[in-house]
């Protein structure tokens, strides 16, 4: 059982390496170094993504942080003509498309969705309402992680064509939680407790009998 155990505080260890989220800043050197990276991948005008990669870098406090994206869907997906996809008018499909192809991005840097959904109706509107569709909210480990992200984007080359196909319209900002409910950190370590005192009292219960 010791050895048992060891192997499952060794486990909770690797995990709370690849969950990290204690990151320092990204520098304005590293931010650089990034965009160079993300021009020399992008496949297309790679000015518009330096421009919100600069925004997110300005804002960055450290470690982890979520990313809230309130989408408007269009009518019609809107791919370039010479996209595979071009006679798919599913603005859905084109973001189903999306979210398959960064889903892997976002696990292998310890990232994962925390709330999606649609919007279902209003409450009090003071102020333009930009009529939004969907609401995602995505917890990333740091800003660096989302900067080595999208480089990794370009370089794949048709990730990015995919959610711009499927957009009216979006709006995309970091919140930095002061307040959360105990997240995935401790429902791993409470898995893991009760797996080790499940495997404990199997154990005792086999010898018992």
């Amino acid at each position: 059982m010791k050895i048992f155990y060891a192997a499952l505080v060794v486990f909770y260890g690797l995990f709370l390496w690849w969950y990290g989220g204690f990151a320092s800043p990204v520098s304005e050197q590293e931010l650089e170094s990034y965009i160079e990276e993300f021009k020399a991948a992008s496949h297309t005008d790679p000015s518009r993504p330096i421009k919100y990669m600069r925004n997110l870098a300005a804002s960055d406090q450290g470690g982890e942080f979520l990313m809230v994206n309130l989408m408007d869907f269009r009518d019609v997906a809107a791919y370039p003509p010479e996209s595979p996809w071009a006679n798919d008018p599913d603005p859905l499909a084109a973001d189903a498309r999306y979210s398959g192809k960064i889903a892997p991005l976002l696990l292998k840097r310890g990232s994962h969705p925390m709330l999606l959904g649609p919007v279902t109706g209003s409450f009090i509107i003071e102020g333009e309402w930009g009529n939004w569709d969907s609401v995602v909210i995505i917890r990333y480990r740091s800003v660096r992680d989302m900067l080595e992200m999208l480089i990794e984007m370009a370089t794949l080359g048709d990730v990015a064509v995919h959610k711009w196909a499927s957009m009216e319209k979006t709006q995309v900002f970091p919140i930095k939680p002061s307040f959360a409910f105990p997240g995935l950190r401790l429902l791993v370590a409470l898995f893991l407790i009760a797996l080790a005192i499940t495997v404990r009292f199997a154990t005792k219960f086999i010898k018992s009998k």
